[in-house]
């Protein structure tokens, strides 16, 4: 499907427990989704959840990662990539100004 994408693209949010993606086109992998599933945001609104699947993320160093079990949220204005995920599958960030620049 799609290219890899620049992490720039991508919010580092310290508070979300899911990665979520608004575009289609930037899943490398995907599947549709059952109706009824819904995502909470943080302004405790929800929103539909239309699939799922695994998106890779390029980093200013170069880097790839593939991000996996990314839900695709059409509704949301900017693509999440969750801190505690991170955090629990071991990873290190440098984040620079507020930035995730590398990981390691």
């Amino acid at each position: 499907m799609a290219a890899t994408v620049k992490l720039i693209d991508w919010w580092y949010d310290f508070e979300a427990i899911v990665y979520v993606c608004n575009d289609k086109n930037q899943f490398k992998y995907y599947e549709d989704i059952a109706e009824g599933q819904q995502v909470l945001m943080d302004n405790a609104n929800t929103t539909i959840v239309i699939g799922k699947g695994n998106v890779e993320v390029r980093f200013t160093s170069g880097k790839k990662l593939l991000l996996t079990n990314v839900l695709h949220v059409p509704d949301i204005r900017k693509n999440l990539v969750s801190a505690s995920m991170f955090s629990k599958k071991g990873l290190k960030t440098v984040i620079e100004a507020h930035k995730l620049i590398d990981i390691f």
